[in-house]
């Protein structure tokens, strides 16, 4: 495709600073390398500076995305730049973020709790219902917040 993105990509993660390393652990955790995100259509922009959030970087990967989860501790600073930016985009075409809350309005990754990347794991698991060990998303994000790793046959 034209902006560097497999064609079945469907969605992206936003991070920067320290949360990008607990992203990189989480997706680790889930069995997710960069392999097997690209076959499952997530990707990963890391922010140099998050404000003002560079819109062409940020356009850029936006691009062709069905959906961008904004993973950043305290203050939703990027996800609110990021969908200023995405705003004129035509609905049809124009990503669904989320971040500190889901497109429900629930809490997901909230700034009071502290990110850590089990919690991290469990939203990308079910966001895209999936892991890189055995596929049941659900079950191995479950464990890997109770703190017992992931529980999957084809790793363990």
């Amino acid at each position: 495709s034209p902006n560097g993105h497999p064609s079945t990509l469907a969605s992206g993660i936003v991070t920067c600073g320290k949360t990008y390393m607990d992203v990189r652990q989480a997706l680790d955790d889930l069995g997710i390398d960069d392999d097997y995100a690209r076959r499952i259509g997530l990707s990963l922009y890391k922010v140099g500076m998050t404000w003002p959030l560079e819109r062409e970087g940020v356009r850029q990967f936006a691009e062709g995305l069905e959906e961008i989860l904004v993973v950043e501790e305290k203050r939703a600073l990027m996800e609110n730049q990021l969908k200023e930016q995405l705003y004129n985009w035509k609905e049809s075409v124009r990503p669904k973020v989320v971040g500190k809350f889901d497109e429900n309005r629930e809490w997901i990754l909230p700034s009071a709790d502290e990110l850590t990347p089990a919690r991290i794991a469990r939203v990308i698991a079910k966001r895209t219902k999936t892991c890189g060990h055995c596929g049941r998303a659900i079950e191995v994000a479950e464990s890997v917040e109770r703190g017992v790793g992931p529980v999957c046959a084809e790793k363990f």
